[in-house]
């Protein structure tokens, strides 16, 4: 149980952050670029999975749930038309500051969950009195 713990620990942390870059791009040059996100006018927040260009039409590709007789639910990507009229602006993934923060993130988090582990482990035996 303690491993599956640790283990899960690893997992979430080592997902990563996603970091955007500080500046806006415009929209004709935000397409196959990877990750976005997009304010729109009302000042909602949206991340994207990538917005492509087709046809002079731009859209989004998001993933959806979506319930499944077989599964229950799953997952499904999907493309969506993007209102070019409603966003204020788009930001691309800074794909190297993303990176650092994983990597940051991993080198302290699974020390620090380790350090965790260890003193509540300590802190039960105190407790209970058994000593060491």
């Amino acid at each position: 149980m303690k491993n599956l713990a640790l283990l899960l620990i690893v997992i979430i942390l080592s997902q990563g952050c996603v970091v955007y870059q500080p500046t806006a791009v415009p929209l004709s040059e935000a397409h196959d670029k990877g990750r976005v996100k997009v304010i729109t006018n009302s000042g909602d927040e949206i991340r994207y999975k990538n917005i492509e260009l087709e046809d002079g039409i731009f859209y989004v590709v998001h993933k959806e749930r979506i319930k499944n007789d077989v599964k229950g639910y799953e997952w499904v990507e999907k493309r969506t038309i993007l209102n070019s009229d409603t966003i204020s602006s788009v930001y691309l993934k800074d794909y190297k500051k993303s990176k650092n923060k994983t990597v940051l993130l991993v080198a302290v988090g699974i020390p620090g969950a380790f350090l965790l582990y260890v003193g509540i482990f300590i802190l039960v035996f105190a407790i209970a009195g058994n000593g060491f």
